[in-house]
């Protein structure tokens, strides 16, 4: 079964605004019964819609992002600074793919919504 994702959820969104009114190319999605063995490897490491998505790239490009992505929860960083790194990095580069994805992981790591939209606004005191 082949699908569609945005290219823009591949790359980083410009911003949750195309996301409703519809903005974005789309690019259809390998089937990972149909991809060669190579792809396949790389796809059974992450199986999301992300990971077919880079698969329409290179090989070694889907292996650098995915190494990337499994290089800082592993880090010596505090999980939940982290998250609240990856929450500002999201707003700054109007990433609503990355927002979502690591909305709830912040709450799971004790960031509160307070913080999550202090983060957005660029508000520097999450306390209040």
């Amino acid at each position: 079964m082949r699908q569609s994702l945005p290219a823009a959820a591949i790359a980083h969104e410009q911003g949750l605004d195309q996301l409703q009114n519809g903005a974005m190319a789309f690019i259809t999605l390998p089937d990972p019964a149909d991809m060669p063995d190579a792809k396949r490897a790389v796809y059974d490491r992450f199986p999301a819609n992300l990971t077919r998505g880079l698969l329409c790239t290179t090989t070694e490009i889907a292996y650098g992002y995915l190494d990337l992505g499994s290089a800082f929860p592993k880090s010596l960083l505090d999980p939940r600074l982290r998250e609240m790194v990856i929450l500002r990095v999201g707003a700054l580069s109007r990433s609503a793919y990355e927002r979502m994805q690591h909305i709830g992981i912040a709450h799971s790591v004790g960031v509160t919504d307070t913080e999550v939209a202090a983060l957005a606004w660029n508000r520097a005191d999450t306390t209040n």
